[in-house]
């Protein structure tokens, strides 16, 4: 027992140290080189596919012992001469002796084969592979061909078995996805000319990016599956897009006369009279869909919530960023990027980080020289953006989504199970001084600024999510209805 024990440690070490970390390292290294980012790595499955490797080595190279019949020495020893053995010592009733095919493996292992012959048996002893092997060559003469097939093969499983778990977990397939994305885009994408943009609207995107306007007409999604061209009084003119609902769109932009959205998994544009809709991405979730005359800026949730950017047309598809990103916010040539309990300031291309919050927060609003944002408690804060000392808690309970007007600060309250914002639509002055529920309800969010109004969904029970309209005018709230 104890020999089998040191057996499997040896091999253990030995398949940890010279076969199993030399193929992860290398992996992670062309990988860095060819996508320019490190590798990520599962550490459970790291460990729990070395135990796999191990297992394999064991079952494949434990030490056994074989008799064979042999005719005489001399016999025995052409036959390891002429089977891509190599004698290594001669004693005087044993032959040491070391396979010269098996490569890596032989390299890795303790590879040497004992025979101890007398009279007409020999008895060998060593891994299990060679073994077999060297006992079947004893028995059945040379096994040129039917070893030549079991090395392609083994050959083959090995470059599929080894890097398996780090081509699943390291997301190669994804650098692959992105690349058959910029090549497809290239093909078909036709510039876009940028006339009377429209910035988004950092608020609106924080909140779900619902609506959008530009000089003349308010668009947004009304009943998650409906987009709605209004006029700037919200008088209903048409609808642009009606899918069934399993159709959530998103993330509205509007600039140089298209108006941008995501679609489940899709992201899209199409004129703003509704002609024109072209498929720019699908490859996945994206979520703070920013879009400006530079181009497209969102997190991609299927790569691990990295910053990513890409042109108008969808060409061009990159990460800017490879962090965790849990908050993204687009001013001008800036970018806000909140991630790992830190704020960064960053230039469009990603470069030239500056630590702005350190702490986490969560729909970052620049405004009047302030920051406002939630924080990893979940109330509202105001920052200034010179002065650290400067921040006030406009809001002393943990907020579900907030926006701005120029004078007041509307917000929702997370509820009791912090799973929906509830108890209704709350505003506030840009100090929190003085605090009112304006409309009671049991669940709203999507607070969405356009025009004199503030558009949000509610409902007050398990049914279908209701479009509601906040009249900033005449205070007044109300439903909105659409032919």
């Amino acid at each position: 027992m104890p020999n089998k024990i040191l057996n499997y440690l040896n091999l253990l070490l030995r398949s940890a140290l010279f076969l199993y970390l030399p193929v992860v390292l290398l992996l992670s290294l062309l990988y860095q080189i060819v996508f320019g980012v490190a590798m990520r790595f599962d550490w459970l499955t790291v460990l729990g596919y070395l135990g796999v490797v191990v297992s394999w080595m064991y079952s494949r190279y434990k030490h056994r012992l074989e008799e064979e019949q042999i005719s005489d020495v001399k016999h025995l020893e052409r036959t390891l001469n002429q089977n891509r053995w190599e004698i290594i010592d001669r004693r005087r009733d044993t032959i040491i002796a070391r396979p010269t095919f098996d490569l890596p493996f032989s390299l890795i292992i303790d590879d040497r084969v004992e025979i101890h012959y007398k009279e007409d048996t020999a008895t060998i002893s060593g891994p299990l592979h060679y073994v077999t092997i060297l006992s079947e060559t004893i028995r059945e003469g040379s096994p040129e061909k039917k070893w030549k097939f079991r090395k392609v093969f083994g050959l083959i499983f090995s470059l599929i078995f080894f890097p398996f778990p780090f081509i699943r977990e390291s997301g190669i397939l994804w650098e692959v996805d992105v690349m058959k994305h910029n090549a497809a885009a290239s093909e078909k994408a036709e510039t876009i000319k940028v006339e009377g943009e429209f910035q988004p609207t950092v608020e609106n995107i924080n909140n779900d990016g619902l609506g959008a306007e530009d000089t003349d007409h308010i668009f947004y999604v009304h009943g998650d599956s409906s987009v709605i061209k209004t006029d700037k009084d919200l008088n209903f003119e048409e609808t642009l897009v009606r899918n069934n609902h399993l159709n959530t769109y998103r993330n509205i932009n509007l600039i140089g006369g298209w108006l941008y959205l995501t679609n489940n998994e899709t992201m899209r544009r199409m004129k703003t009279d509704g002609t024109e809709e072209q498929v720019l991405y699908d490859l996945g979730y994206t979520t703070d869909v920013h879009v400006t005359e530079e181009g497209i800026y969102f997190i991609n949730t299927v790569d691990h919530f990295n910053v990513y950017r890409m042109d108008l047309n969808g060409e061009n598809l990159k990460r800017l960023m490879d962090v965790e990103a849990s908050d993204l916010a687009v001013y001008g040539d800036e970018l806000f990027v909140s991630y790992d309990s830190v704020v960064e300031r960053r230039n469009l291309d990603g470069t030239g980080n500056e630590v702005i919050l350190n702490e986490s927060a969560r729909d970052l609003v620049r405004h009047d020289g302030y920051y406002y944002y939630i924080g990893s408690d979940g109330k509202l804060y105001k920052r200034n953006e010179n002065q650290a000392s400067d921040t006030t808690v406009l809001v002393d309970r943990a907020v579900g989504t907030y926006t701005l007007t120029e004078d007041k600060v509307i917000y929702t309250l997370s509820s009791d199970n912090d799973i929906h914002p509830s108890h209704g639509i709350h505003e506030t002055d840009h100090n929190g001084s003085h605090s009112e529920r304006v409309y009671a309800t049991n669940y709203a969010d999507s607070l969405t600024k356009v025009g004199d109004s503030i558009l949000f969904r509610t409902t007050s029970g398990l049914g279908t999510m209701e479009m509601k309209r906040y009249d900033l005018k005449s205070d007044k709230i109300g439903g909105i209805y659409i032919e």
